[in-house]
């Protein structure tokens, strides 16, 4: 038996699968639309952790742990994407040229929205993977090193957070801007 489906990765970029006998295959886009019915709709992400996790017999204990860390995963990658497009949206109301320089940096610990290579803020998790605060480096030469940790409650709040962002974009265009300030670096 072949089943056709799709998942969403941490970056919300939609990958397609086919499983045959318990055997998951990347394939293209084209073929996943060629073998589904127009009736049918496509098959979650939930659905295809059970599925598989059933060809290979795993345990019911083992099937629920694995849904439960695929939705925290997918809840994750959903706050790194909307945080990350909120600031972009932030530089780009700037006016700045280099707006298509900006990146999601993904760790363990952390989540890195860099613009121009340098950190603009980064999302900190805590041991459930899920954000519990966001940090600004300072946005001055002397206090560049010098973090500062905000508490996150959700996604609304990341507004309070604009002007940071602006003030990091400015240092980081002004940081770029003055060569000389660059041997400082490493001071």
């Amino acid at each position: 038996m072949t089943i056709y489906t799709t998942q969403v990765d941490k970056n919300g970029k939609t990958l397609y699968y086919r499983v045959t006998d318990g055997k998951k295959k990347n394939i293209s886009r084209t073929e996943y639309e060629a073998n589904q019915p127009a009736e049918v709709e496509a098959i979650t992400v939930e659905q295809t952790v059970i599925d598989t996790a059933l060809f290979e017999s795993a345990s019911t204990a083992e099937v629920v742990e694995t849904v439960a860390a695929t939705e925290a995963t997918r809840e994750q990658g959903e706050v790194e994407t909307v945080a990350f497009d909120f600031v972009k949206s932030v530089i780009e109301s700037t006016g700045s040229q280099y707006v298509n320089k900006m990146y999601l940096q993904n760790s363990k610990k952390c989540a890195l929205i860099n613009y121009r290579n340098c950190m603009v803020c980064s999302l900190v998790f805590d041991k459930e993977n899920t954000v519990t605060a966001i940090r600004f480096m300072g946005a001055t030469i002397e206090t560049r090193k010098k973090a500062s940790m905000f508490d996150f409650v959700g996604l609304d709040s990341l507004s309070e957070y604009k002007d940071a962002i602006v003030k990091q974009v400015e240092f980081i265009d002004w940081w770029y801007q003055n060569p000389k300030s660059k041997a400082v670096r490493t001071a």
